[in-house]
């Protein structure tokens, strides 16, 4: 069994205020990206296109979806930590809360899917206009 890894409590706000503000990013490049394939949708009408719109379309619906999951997630991870910190007030600046590796990979894996997505977006964008 491995040994559970502890964390400052502050560490770990930090941590989570940092990933809560670029998943509100995230959510807002989505809406940017979505506008710009309302207008292609506009502009072209071959099936091709049309489907590969539509795929994009799709994902950006999909990371909309795993950015609400993610928040969430964030939110019950800072209940935690609130709710530790009352009960162990003096704890706060040790490192004795367990770490949030398992929200961290997360992140990690959402970063990797969002940025070659986004790749593939451009690629897009970069190929029709």
């Amino acid at each position: 069994m491995s040994e559970v890894k502890k964390a400052r409590l502050e560490d770990l706000h930090v941590e989570l205020n940092e990933w809560a503000s670029q998943l509100d990013f995230y959510k807002d490049e989505v809406n940017v990206f979505e506008s710009r394939l309302s207008e292609l949708v506009q502009r072209f009408t071959a099936r091709k296109v049309l489907a590969e719109i539509e795929r994009f379309q799709n994902q950006f619906i999909r990371q909309r979806e795993v950015v609400d999951i993610l928040h969430h997630r964030i939110g019950e991870k800072r209940r935690a930590l609130e709710q530790f910190t009352r009960k162990n007030p003096k704890l706060a600046d040790l490192a004795v809360y367990s770490d949030h590796d398992d929200l961290r990979e997360e992140m990690a894996s959402f970063h990797r899917i969002y940025k070659d997505l986004k790749k593939d977006y451009n690629k897009l964008l970069l190929r029709l206009l």
